[in-house]
């Protein structure tokens, strides 16, 4: 199969510890052909490949969005869930259960 698009001079992060950076990757369609050098990407080209400069940007491995927001992500999956909870009493009961259930946590977060 032959390339749709190629992109080269990147920084393609490919989650591969055997591999972990390529500098370019070859797709047809929807379908990821080839991650790797550019070198050896040439056998996915034709003459009507899209060629693109990545000018040495980073590239992400994602199947719809692979950015994230480190800070909130991290409260999302540590800390106190409070959201739905109506009144002060209820917040501090779910402060101090967790605090008591997680003595070893410098920080309680909420």
């Amino acid at each position: 199969m032959k390339a749709d698009t190629l992109f080269y001079n990147a920084r393609a992060y490919t989650l591969d510890d055997s591999n972990p950076v390529a500098d370019t990757v070859a797709v047809a369609g929807n379908k990821i052909l080839y991650v790797g050098n550019e070198a050896a990407s040439q056998a996915f080209r034709t003459p009507n490949t899209k060629l693109i400069d990545c000018g040495q940007k980073t590239l992400l491995p994602g199947l719809i969005d692979s950015h994230f927001h480190l800070f909130t992500g991290s409260r999302i999956t540590n800390g106190v869930e409070i959201r739905g909870l109506k009144d002060l009493a209820k917040v501090r009961d779910a402060v101090r259960e967790y605090a008591k259930q997680n003595p070893q946590e410098p920080w309680i977060l909420a």
